[in-house]
């Protein structure tokens, strides 16, 4: 669901439209630049490529005081489309191969579960 969210931003964004995002609330009493900033940087965290989404040392910097506005941070580019198919998963449940579509081909990959226990001392 939020692949399909992000991949609405970027079409609006990138037809000139990025201020459908704004809730017209926001629009009203808010600094568009800020919140248009702050849907730029929302669209680079979710890019396809590792070394094209910002650090969260970057986010920090440009979401801060310094940010300075969205027209001097890099342009995103399109978020992948993903969409997730189970193939097979063995019979105790303890993982499941599957596989996934993106825009860049077919890729297989595995869910493993995984259960984490806390044991409090004391009575």
């Amino acid at each position: 669901m939020a692949v399909a969210y992000a991949m609405q931003a970027w079409q609006l964004w990138n037809d000139g439209r990025a201020f459908e995002l704004i809730d017209p609330t926001l629009g009203e009493r808010g600094d568009v630049s800020t919140i248009m900033r702050c849907a730029k940087v929302a669209l680079l965290c979710v890019q396809d490529n590792a070394t094209d989404r910002p650090t969260m040392t970057e986010v920090t910097a440009m979401l801060g005081s310094g940010g300075g506005d969205a027209a001097v941070l890099p342009d995103p580019r399109r978020p992948p489309h993903f969409r997730l198919r189970v193939s097979s998963s063995d019979d105790d449940g303890g993982w499941s191969e599957s596989r996934m579509r993106s825009s860049h081909g077919t890729t297989s990959c595995s869910t493993n579960e995984l259960t984490i226990t806390t044991i409090q001392e004391g009575r």
